[in-house]
């Protein structure tokens, strides 16, 4: 019986869950056209014109895919494998419903001691193995039945995203030279909170706070997979992915499988591991005779951070994130008091340059194709407080200002991925020289005083060089050449050069001497350090605490009294563990050449990958009784549901099939239903006859956007074009002469929105607006039916941080035709539909944080916001020349939080409302699953 009633909650939990994995990946642009390499394990599909470059790729897959796994033991079936060289983002990613890879081929200026055509494919394909490994038992039972869905979702509900993120880095960092587990940075940030701010609760450091800071599920991941197998061997994960794929029926399979293996629940195997790493990496104080200064003490738990601190006329220049406030530069007085000088938009690596009277960054640029992003440079003169850009078409990174204003030295990579070291004019951009780096990536170059010289970080398949690269003869002198090890962010001066690298397993300065030809160690912080700029004698960098990097100053005329050492390789004994389990990957062995196909677009629209026995709608959010399948192509272009929906509530069956296409430029959604209807109405002796018929709907929307994002601001310009043609046709009776009805409807909409970002905490913008003008016709109604409307809603700040008012209002107007027109405005909360002819519709909303509680109820719920809503809406009417109202007020409760801990965090709220005419109360229960959060998405407008 207990079985039985598990199986139904999963069951229940899957249909319901799964329509949050349908994810959506983004959209190379049309012209792009495509090639492909095929073997038994992969179908690599590239853009032509990358020949060379796929086939590096392709042969690194197979080299990876042709090591034995010795510790995660199951061999993945083939699997389709997207290169995307349009965007300069970076990332990569293995999604399921549909099955696939996507690999984004830009590397960022922060890359690890590896090339990323060998870092990348070990990660995503350890993502590959772990979901193919849960294609046993009764997994592999569910995936006949409802698909790959059922893969995703039980992979959701059951598997933290720890040991998904944790297994990957463990893997990389064992099977090669390189890896993140190598890189002190990467476990800076649990190390200082373990240090000084103790072991957070186990829900807590898997979903995150809005509260505290908490390291992200790559860092403590890797710690509990790394210990994991370090204490018990590797086979404590095998066994939890397989407890979890055989028996996902079972409350905590993943679990089970741990205490099986090491005998500790997974609660208690979190609080050991980060026990132990708490006790091993309790750290003193500094060794050094360095005179570092923490310039403004931490005197809140405010998590703050101070990025590449510049001192400017005894003031000093930052780069400002929190989580209370999105992004900004500050400047900070003596005395520690801030000026905000400008918001920008998303700023590559936290990184700026500037001078006395400029400053530049690099700042992400959008198009229609989510798979197509820019890097261009922004400009902000301190004297006139504006911005200008330059390269809005770029693929630009780490540019750095000349002394003198007139020039600008940058990376920049082609769309073939080759990659360059720029001199640009700062007037217009003016391309003035370039220093190609052939197989090497270049990253974080810095000018020397005299603009002579640049110094430089190389990335090669050999590790991490440092250079010196002559203008003048194009000539490269290396300091250190082919290095395992992590260096970065080297400040080059006319005695030596800074470089950011490893002491005593963490990241510190070093000073490189040109007289001396001598390293000395330059700082000794505690747990790591970023980047820092010289101005005279002083070295301003940032330090990182628990509480975010501070900054602190260095007097460099006192390095003659500090050690003489050279950056260190970071050493572990789970690095060593890994390494030892793991079969390094030979990057260099031959593998038979594989012939490049072409790979037409037209012939892989359709991609089944997910059914069930019950209506899945996709593009409204729904699950009903029914039957249902679903579609989606490797390019995620193409989107098909077609399915069966029996409508229990309102006893009338559908069947429906909808196709949205996003490879034009204007997105094409095209929806299809088929309704038998039947009711009675009374004959002329008043006796009730069955009338029955079919309802047919085809409609097709044209949306096409426009971006013009700028800054903070996301901005979009949306005209929309409509087609809906319906019938409503009777099947012949002997009782009535009823005559079919047939409409076409044409829409014309433009929609609108421009809306600030939003810090972490933020409910919604602080400032933002949007706009949908909306007007609907059928011209060939006996009736000429018509609709207008117009709505907008308006965000301004609330009193305190965080709080925000909102302002919503609409008009219509409407005239039926021979089918109805229906509303698009939104009713009064408390209110159904109702017909009228004409309504103004207005809301006012005023919503706050009201704690943070962080509070876990026995594992089953981590409640971490609670918010406050209150509200009034009001909406005036004429219906046949008839005026009346409608007025509500009220609260609104809401818990945000996770339940039996699956990654998508659950939103609970409870109305309290009050009908103002009717003098009535009213109550309701919302609840939504936010998988929006999944993905980042903090856009949140009405357009009901």
């Amino acid at each position: 019986m207990q079985k039985i009633f598990w199986i139904t909650i999963l069951l229940l939990f899957i249909l319901k869950t799964t329509l949050g994995q349908f994810y959506d990946s983004g959209q190379d642009p049309n012209r792009i056209k495509w090639r492909q390499y095929n073997s038994a394990r992969f179908q690599l599909i590239y853009p032509t014109g990358l020949d060379s470059l796929a086939a590096v790729y392709f042969s690194n897959l197979e080299r990876i895919a042709n090591q034995e796994s010795k510790t995660l033991t199951f061999t993945p079936s083939k699997i389709p494998v997207v290169l995307h060289n349009q965007t300069i983002i970076s990332n990569g990613e293995v999604g399921w419903a549909p099955k696939r890879t996507n690999l984004y081929l830009v590397a960022d200026q922060g890359n690890y001691f590896q090339p990323w055509e060998q870092h990348l494919p070990i990660h995503e394909y350890r993502h590959t193995a772990q979901l193919s490994k849960m294609n046993q038992g009764t997994t592999k039972f569910l995936n006949t039945v409802f698909g790959e869905q059922a893969t995703a979702a039980i992979l959701g509900w059951h598997i933290p995203m720890w040991f998904v993120e944790g297994d990957a880095v463990a893997f990389e960092t064992g099977s090669s030279n390189a890896g993140r587990g190598r890189i002190p940075d990467f476990s800076m940030r649990l190390e200082a909170q373990l240090t000084e701010k103790g072991i957070y609760s186990y829900p807590k450091a898997m979903f995150g706070s809005y509260k505290d800071f908490v390291p992200n599920r790559y860092e403590l991941g890797y710690q509990l997979v790394g210990e994991g197998r370090k204490s018990f061997g590797y086979e404590i994960w095998n066994r939890s992915l397989d407890k979890v794929a055989k028996k996902p029926f079972h409350v905590n399979p993943f679990s089970q499988g741990i205490k099986e293996v090491s005998g500790l629940p997974e609660r208690l195997f979190y609080f050991e591991t980060m026990q132990k790493l708490k006790n091993s990496t309790e750290k003193g104080t500094h060794q050094n005779g360095n005179k570092e200064t923490l310039l403004f003490p931490v005197q809140s738990l405010e998590y703050i951070n101070y990025f590449s601190p510049k001192l400017m006329n005894n003031n000093i220049l930052a780069y400002k994130t929190s989580l209370n406030i999105i992004p900004s530069f500050v400047i900070i007085d003596s005395l520690g008091n801030e000026q905000k000088l400008i918001n920008p938009g998303y700023v590559f690596d936290d990184t700026f340059s500037a001078t006395d009277s400029l400053m530049v960054w690099n700042e992400l640029n959008t198009t229609r194709w989510e798979n197509e992003t820019f890097s261009r440079i922004a400009i902000y003169d301190f004297a006139r407080k504006n911005v200008r850009y330059l390269l809005n078409g770029g693929r630009v990174f780490h540019s750095r200002l000349s002394s003198d204003n007139k020039s600008l030295l940058s990376v920049e990579v082609s769309e073939q991925i080759k990659w360059s070291i720029t001199i640009r004019s700062l007037i217009n951009g003016k391309l003035l020289n370039s220093y190609s780096m052939d197989t090497l990536q270049p990253v974080q170059p810095d000018w020397s005083p005299d603009h002579s010289k640049i110094a430089f970080i190389a990335i090669s398949n050999y590790g991490k060089s440092l250079g010196i690269l002559h203008l003048h003869s194009g000539t490269i002198n290396w300091i250190l050449k082919n290095e395992l090890l992590e260096i970065s962010n080297p400040k080059i001066t006319e005695t030596g050069i800074w470089v950011k690298g490893v002491y005593n397993n963490t990241s510190n300065y070093y000073f490189f001497d040109f007289k001396k030809r001598q390293w000395q160690l330059a700082t000794n912080e505690l747990f790591g350090v970023n980047e820092g700029n010289i101005t005279n004698e002083k070295f301003l960098y940032s330090t990182y605490t628990s509480a975010g990097y501070k900054i602190c100053s260095l007097n460099t005329s006192l390095l003659d009294s500090v050690i003489v050492a050279k950056p260190a390789t970071y050493l572990s004994p789970m690095v060593h563990r890994l390494a030892s389990e793991e079969k390094l990957v030979d990057f260099s062995d031959s593998l038979p050449a594989f012939k490049s196909t072409e790979y037409k677009k037209s012939t892989h629209l359709i991609n089944f990958h997910s059914w069930a026995p019950l209506a899945i709608r996709v593009e409204n959010q729904e699950i009903g009784w029914g039957i249902s399948a679903m579609s989606q192509n490797v390019l995620s272009t193409s989107f098909l549901t077609i399915g069966y929906q029996y409508h229990a509530a309102d006893d009338y069956q559908e069947y429906f099939l909808n196709y949205q296409y996003k490879g034009f430029y204007p997105i094409i959604d095209n929806r299809y239903s088929l309704i038998p209807f039947s009711f009675y109405y009374p004959d002329r002796d008043t006796i009730l006859q069955e009338i029955t018929g079919i309802q047919q709907q085809f409609s097709q929307n044209w949306l096409i956007p426009f971006y013009f994002n700028k800054g903070p601001w996301y901005r979009m310009l949306q005209p929309e074009l409509g087609y809906t043609f319906t019938s409503n046709y009777y099947h012949p009776n002997e009782y009535f002469n009823l005559t079919d009805i047939y409409q076409h409807k044409f829409a014309y909409r433009l929609y609108s929105y421009n809306l600030l970002k939003q810090s972490h905490r933020d409910l919604y913008p602080k400032w933002g607006q949007s706009v949908y003008v909306q007007f609907e016709q059928a011209p060939f109604d006996k009736n000429k039916g018509y609709l207008f409307a117009v709505s907008s809603q308006l965000f301004f700040p609330g009193i305190f941080p965080n709080h925000s008012f909102r302002m919503y209002g609409g008009y219509q107007e409407k005239y039926d035709g021979d089918l109805p027109f229906y509303s698009k405005l939104l009713y009064p909360r408390g209110y159904t539909a109702t017909h009228n002819d004409e309504m103004i519709s207005s809301r006012f909303e005023y919503t706050m944080p009201l704690m943070y509680p962080d509070l876990n109820l026995k594992e089953l719920i981590y409640l971490k916001r609670i918010r406050l809503n209150l509200f009034y809406d009001l909406a005036t009417y004429k219906y046949t020349g008839i005026p009346f109202k409608q007025k509500s007020t009220g609260i609104d409760l809401g818990f945000d939080f996770h339940a039996f801990r699956f990654i998508a965090p659950i939103n609970l709220m409870f109305r309290y409302g009050y009908k103002i005419a009717e003098k009535g109360s009213f109550y309701e229960i919302k609840f939504k699953v936010d998988f929006n959060a999944l993905y980042g998405d903090n856009i949140l407008i009405i357009r009901d």
